[in-house]
């Protein structure tokens, strides 16, 4: 028989051995990370979410002559958490940056030599899935000196199936810069529905000094234009998008411009609706994009509430001609689509003659918390854009002196910060009539209505009714059939009745006298 004998230097080498060799499959890490030929990188906790203020880095290295990076899935938190690709093995010469959100297509870089660089950065609040992708060592580059048309410049990174992007010129757009720009253009029409967005979005910033219009028509004379903002990431204060109540800039209109991370709407009151994008300078940002769909308004008053679910557009009866007087309340309850989406709200006009109060309240009714009061007589300059915690907002018009007002208003529905994960408040934990508001992605706080009380607003426990702390003991519940007791000294035990200055044991009160006897008697034997 053949002895094995594995002795402890043998061990520690071994383990040495292990450590020095580098998967080529590698979560977040806070230091880069060398990795060489093909594998996968993640974010931590993938497909869980990921951590806030995480910092990770990659460096992969091709084992021919270029790497090729796909990424296959993709969803971190809107213009916030975001990836940033380099064409080196440090921080140098960008590629691209992700500039967070959802990508439902993959997305593929190529290096133009041997090495990348990967940086993946989260902020200290809200988190998504994250990212998952693949890389792999190629020997071939897809762009070269007439890839693009028309002064475009050729980048190494395709969106949903290509290999490539052209960066095209204002003036052109499409897979190689060959169509006149649909992104952004002096003059365009589109009808029906849609998308519109920023030069390069969502792969790269704009280009700067940009003057975009486009015209923007319902699918019919009865409809209106509803536009809803999907990101929105421009120069604050310089870089402003415009959408305007018409055909032309001389209709009323609303501005946008900063990092909006609660997303506007606005829709227009007649078929059409122009949008302008003008770049003022000096700084370029990631842009925005926005869908737009033709819808009616519902312009309603009830005191029982207006129920619409997804997106769309309310108003008081008559506007924006004439008021509605308010007699009652005027209520709406906005649901998102599904189960796992908020609800945006934008108000695009609250006016009163007289006093008028709107409430937002993030719930399905006036028992959820209270989100925003706004109280006008005249015209409420500014109202923020209200973003529910969960699945509805609810909307109240009111008026105490039967003020006269005109309010309108659009919603729509963007997926939930805490991701599709299981959401807290889904499954209705709030009992009795309670509103459901999410605090994260498991967790949530109740608001009860009288008399219920509690986590999950259940009826009001009577477990301290009978009194069990005694002796002035004060007693707190700690469930519906439990509780503890607070005594007041000398006074202890699980109902306040042990007194723990009171010598109270017979046998006790004995022993102590035996003892004090034997020791006088040890000191009478002392003086003999």
């Amino acid at each position: 028989m053949v002895q094995r004998i594995f002795t402890p230097c043998l061990l520690v080498a071994a383990v040495l051995a292990l450590n020095s060799v580098k998967t080529a499959n590698a979560r977040c890490s806070s230091t880069a990370q060398s990795l060489s030929g093909s594998g996968t990188i993640s974010t931590s906790n993938y497909p869980n979410n990921y951590e806030n203020e995480e910092t990770c880095y990659w460096r992969l290295t091709s084992t021919s002559s270029y790497v090729q990076l796909t990424f296959t899935a993709f969803r971190t938190e809107p213009g916030v958490d975001y990836v940033q690709v380099y064409d080196s093995s440090t921080e140098a010469n960008r590629i691209v940056i992700l500039n967070g959100g959802s990508y439902s297509t993959p997305i593929t870089v190529t290096s133009t030599g041997p090495s990348m660089y990967v940086k993946f950065i989260s902020d200290e609040s809200v988190t998504f899935s994250g990212f998952t992708a693949t890389f792999a060592s190629v020997t071939d580059v897809t762009c070269n000196s007439s890839t693009c048309s028309n002064g475009g410049i050729c980048l190494n990174v395709g969106y949903g199936g290509s290999l490539f992007t052209c960066r095209c010129p204002p003036a052109y757009q499409g897979t190689t810069c060959d169509d006149d720009n649909i992104a952004c253009s002096s003059n365009q029409s589109i009808t029906g529905s849609g998308t519109i967005h920023s030069p390069n979005y969502p792969l790269a910033n704009y280009y700067g000094g940009e003057n975009c219009r486009w015209l923007l028509a319902a699918s019919t004379s009865s409809q209106i234009v509803l536009l809803a903002f999907t990101y929105f990431s421009t120069e604050p204060g310089s870089d402003y998008v415009t959408a305007y109540d018409g055909s032309t800039t001389s209709s009323s209109g609303n501005q946008f411009a900063g990092d909006l991370n609660s997303l506007p709407s606005y829709h227009s009151t007649q078929r059409y609706m122009l949008v302008t994008f003008v770049d003022a300078g000096p700084y370029v940002y990631p842009g925005f994009s926005a869908n737009f769909s033709s819808t009616t308004v519902t312009a309603e008053c009830k005191t029982s509430p207006t129920a619409m679910t997804g997106s769309g557009a309310f108003s008081t009866p008559g506007f924006p001609t004439s008021s509605q007087t308010l007699t009652s309340d005027c209520n709406w309850l906005l649901s998102a689509a599904d189960d796992y989406s908020v609800v945006h709200m934008t108000v695009n006009s609250f006016s009163s003659l007289g006093s008028s109060t709107l409430r937002i309240y993030d719930g399905s009714s006036t028992s959820g918390r209270l989100a925003g009061t706004y109280a006008v007589s005249g015209t409420y300059s500014s109202v923020p854009i209200l973003k529910s915690s969960g699945k509805y907002l609810f909307v109240t018009l009111s008026s105490t002196s039967s003020a006269s007002a005109k309010l309108s208003a659009t919603f729509h529905s963007e997926p939930s910060p805490y991701g599709t994960a299981s959401r807290a408040c889904v499954s209705s934990p709030c009992q009795n009539g309670g509103t459901c508001r999410e605090t994260g992605e498991t967790s949530y706080e109740c608001s009860c209505v009288s008399p219920y009380n509690g986590t999950n607003c259940t009826p009001v426990s009577t477990v301290c009714a009978s009194n069990p702390c005694q002796n002035g003991g004060t007693c707190r519940e700690t469930g519906e059939t439990s509780y503890e007791c607070s005594c007041v000294s000398p006074y202890t035990g699980d109902t306040c009745t042990t007194d723990s200055a009171t010598c109270s044991s017979p046998r006790t009160v004995v022993i102590a006298t035996a003892v004090l006897a034997a020791f006088s008697a040890v000191l009478v034997l002392g003086r003999l």
